[in-house]
């Protein structure tokens, strides 16, 4: 709704006073400034005090207790948890270099390559933005009829083909524009089901008793390789190839993020693995909901 509303926002000043792009931007970012300021204080200040779960062994630095704990956690799970939670980590890494990537990436070929304004691109993300609604929908039936594992997985290969059949197609046909909108829309379906998905497969694959601590594990994964996708659309552009293929390049890391995913074991033993499920029974055929019952518990 936020992101909505500012786009809503943003779109009515290009038109209501005809922005340039350039000024258009520097409106935007003193706008985005006020608007998230705001409800960062906010936030801030409605969050309890939470006292401190462990305590710094006297003469260790917590600067380097951070990193050794990272690594502990590392050795954890790649000889605890190998069915499941190891390499939903490895995937993660790639998939939402991928995903958040694309995003950015999507910005420069749809002004550098399409030749669309501030207003176009503005109307282009609000149109992404409202699909996630249905898109979040999908992800629960899918889930459902599925698991969030194969759920995951097809997801990712679904936005790889949808993102980059429609630079190509828009890459070679006229009306650019109107088809733009449509190829919107799919890709805010196919966010719209990646990101709830993502999230279930990560709360319920997750051992019990170190939600605290692999949920900023979680974070660190996300955020770690988040720089090589667009190096690599970089790279493309300047040695002069298409930005089409560059697009494809950015999105090609989802796959990768599906291979890996592909290792985990079947859902159910990777529930019984993380202590969720003591006999995988029922798992897959409701896409864990009577285990999710058990996690919101």
């Amino acid at each position: 709704m936020s992101q909505a509303s500012f786009l809503i926002v943003m779109t009515a000043l290009i038109i209501a006073f005809g922005l340039e792009d350039v000024v258009a931007a520097q409106v935007s970012q003193a706008v985005d400034t006020v608007w998230s300021g705001t409800f960062f204080y906010l936030s801030w200040k409605l969050m309890e005090s939470v006292p401190p779960r462990h305590v710094l062994t006297q003469g260790k630095s917590l600067l380097a207790e951070g990193f050794l704990q990272t690594a502990r956690t590392v050795k954890e799970i790649n000889r605890t948890y190998k069915k499941g939670t190891r390499w939903y980590f490895l995937g993660l890494i790639f998939a939402e270099s991928g995903a958040n990537s694309f995003t950015v990436v999507s910005v420069v070929y749809l002004v550098e390559h399409l030749k669309f304004g501030s207003l176009l691109v503005g109307i282009f993300f609000l149109v992404t933005l409202f699909f996630t609604l249905p898109g979040s929908i999908l992800a629960v039936h899918v889930n459902k009829k599925l698991d969030p594992k194969r759920s995951y997985r097809l997801v990712m290969v679904v936005l790889f083909f949808w993102a980059s059949i429609g630079a190509i197609v828009m890459d070679h046909i006229p009306y650019v524009e109107y088809l733009s909108f449509v190829w919107g829309a799919g890709i805010g379906i196919c966010l719209g089901w990646f990101y709830p998905t993502e999230d279930v497969f990560f709360s319920m694959s997750l051992p019990k008793g170190q939600e605290a601590e692999l949920a900023g594990f979680f974070v660190y994964c996300s955020q770690i390789l988040g720089w090589l996708p667009p190096l690599v659309f970089s790279i493309m552009v300047e040695a002069e190839a298409s930005q089409t293929y560059g697009v494809i390049a950015v999105t090609s890391f989802l796959l990768i993020a599906a291979g890996i995913v592909s290792c985990a074991a079947p859902w159910p033993e990777i529930l019984e693995e993380c202590g969720r499920s003591p006999n995988g029974q029922g798992i897959a055929g409701n896409g864990g909901v009577e285990e999710a019952k058990v996690v919101e518990s």
